[in-house]
């Protein structure tokens, strides 16, 4: 299905906490899109944001996929429901923005680009650091070879217990290093064009002494180092 540019699009949104809001907000601010459908585990939070978008409830999230008037959905949900979620608007015929990481397993997202590419939908994963306008200073510094190369680059992300503190299951979303280490891989191929080669990784779970993540009984890594060498030389830390 091609992208009809010369119309509104509905979008369904799945998933209603705090990136569901914010991708309802970005639709709803463009010309050519309209939050139609949107479905949430938590109905409140889902009433919310159809008040706020005079957007229609839907009991589950197959029922908002396959809203009439859906043409686009942004999947929000944590990342183990991505894939599932993706595969079915994809096969419903819909366009698909999903939230990072894209899925747990490689097996899923290979699931997942391959029913986007059987109906010939698109399907994008946001990386929104790629806007950022600091970000796009690198990418031309370092495409026009002002900077030199290869390249070492540090980045680095400290933080405490996430707020959501259901980042930190395994099962659910990875665990934070899963969360946010992808800006980090995505953004070095963003700036030099290049691909990850070869990682070396070490990592440790310091949650585990958190009251605050007790209940969890598959807390994921959520300290780590990572190596990761690019083609052309490049190595980021």
């Amino acid at each position: 299905m091609k992208v009809d540019e010369n119309k509104t699009h509905g979008v369904a949104i799945l998933g209603c906490g705090d990136m569901g809001r914010g991708h309802a907000r970005a639709w709803n601010d463009r010309p050519d899109a309209r939050v139609t459908a949107v479905f949430d585990v938590d109905t409140a939070r889902a009433q919310a944001l159809a008040a706020d978008t005079g957007a229609e409830v839907h009991d589950s999230w197959q029922a908002a996929i396959e809203a009439d008037g859906v043409d686009m959905v942004s999947v929000c949900t944590p990342i183990c429901f991505h894939a599932e979620m993706a595969i079915h608007a994809a096969r419903c015929g819909r366009h698909v923005l999903c939230e990072k990481a894209m899925a747990l397993t490689l097996t899923d997202a290979d699931a997942m680009i391959a029913a986007a590419a059987a109906a010939s939908v698109k399907l994008a994963i946001a990386y929104q650091h790629r806007a950022s306008p600091v970000h796009r200073t690198w990418q031309s510094l370092i495409r026009r070879n002002l900077l030199g190369g290869p390249l070492f680059i540090r980045m680095e992300d400290v933080r405490g217990i996430r707020p959501k503190t259901a980042m930190h299951r395994r099962g659910m979303n990875g665990g934070p290093v899963i969360d946010m280490a992808g800006h980090f891989f995505d953004l070095v191929r963003y700036y030099t064009g290049a691909e990850p080669m070869r990682v070396t990784a070490h990592g440790h779970c310091f949650g585990r002494s958190k009251p605050e993540l007790s209940s969890f009984q598959d807390l994921a890594i959520d300290a780590a180092e990572i190596l990761v060498e690019y083609s052309g030389g490049h190595v980021l830390s």
